[in-house]
């Protein structure tokens, strides 16, 4: 280990270190370089913090944040679902990649990740307006996650804090006299099961998709959602519920009568297709069966 000293122009002295990093695709010499410390303990209690993150994250001789991560979502098929790993890495295509890929990953400090979540609270939108405090810190869960699953430790990292709002809890609940009237509305819509179903039951979008005849016991009033059909950047996906989401579902009558009327409705439907009709067993498709 070795650190060395400079001298600021107020007579102050400063300290610093280098260590050398593996070379690169074209056997170039590779270094990197942390300055300002105010002594020697603290430099040399950095470098071989430095040492240590970059041993433990047994980077290849590329070492940048994109390859690196890309790396890292390899890895995580074997026990991420899907899905996740699809938003995984959309934050890090949109997010992290355009800003920091190039640069060494274990070499990252708080000074530069700070930079990278205040450019995007900025500029990181669409049409270059700002990023949602929520999806920023979303970037910030999923790259500490990752640094972490790679061995790489930055110290002081802030979260960025959450965006104020004037209420809290859940938004956009409706009232009963909000939802008989929106029902009342849609009462001839070929889709109203599916908002009778959402509005009653609070069943979700991806569990309404997914939702298939052979999970539906009308004699004995019983929903089972076991199954939830979504879209990805890699296209559609269908899977089990996480955790307790998985459940079965007591139909009153009322519900019954929806649902049997809707299973009427798509008779008809299947009727008017004939051999055209592509027959998924989805509840809730298009008139021709298709479910996409």
């Amino acid at each position: 280990m070795a650190v060395y000293n400079y001298r600021l122009a107020n007579g102050q002295t400063r300290w610093y270190f280098i260590i050398d990093l593996p070379p690169d695709a074209n056997g170039r010499r590779r270094q990197h370089k942390r300055q300002g410390f105010p002594n020697q303990t603290a430099a040399l209690k950095a470098e071989d913090q430095a040492r240590a993150a970059y041993g433990r994250a047994d980077l290849g001789a590329d070492g940048s944040v994109a390859a690196e991560l890309e790396s890292w979502l390899n890895e995580r098929e074997l026990d991420v679902q899907e899905t996740t790993l699809s938003n995984y890495r959309d934050v890090i295509r949109c997010y992290l990649v355009p800003d920091i890929g190039g640069r060494q990953l274990y070499a990252l400090d708080k000074r530069v990740i700070h930079d990278l979540y205040k450019k995007l609270l900025k500029s990181g939108g669409k049409n270059g307006g700002p990023l949602s405090p929520t999806t920023v810190r979303i970037v910030h869960r999923i790259l500490m996650k990752a640094m972490g699953d790679l061995g790489v430790n930055v110290e002081g990292v802030r979260q960025p804090r959450q965006a104020e709002r004037e209420t809290m809890g859940r938004k956009g609940v409706w009232t009963p006299a909000q939802s008989a009237k929106f029902l009342k509305y849609h009462a001839d819509h070929r889709l109203r099961a599916a908002w009778v179903l959402a509005i009653v039951v609070g069943t979700r979008r991806g569990e309404l998709a997914g939702l298939k005849w052979p999970r539906v016991e009308l004699d004995r009033g019983v929903l089972l959602l076991h199954w939830q059909r979504t879209t990805t950047s890699n296209g559609v996906v269908e899977k089990a519920p996480k955790g307790k989401s998985k459940r079965a579902v007591a139909l009153g009558p009322a519900l019954v009568a929806e649902l049997r009327a809707h299973e009427e409705r798509q008779a008809v439907e299947k009727a008017d297709a004939g051999v055209l009709y592509h027959d998924g067993g989805y509840l809730f498709c298009r008139e021709d069966g298709e479910s996409r």
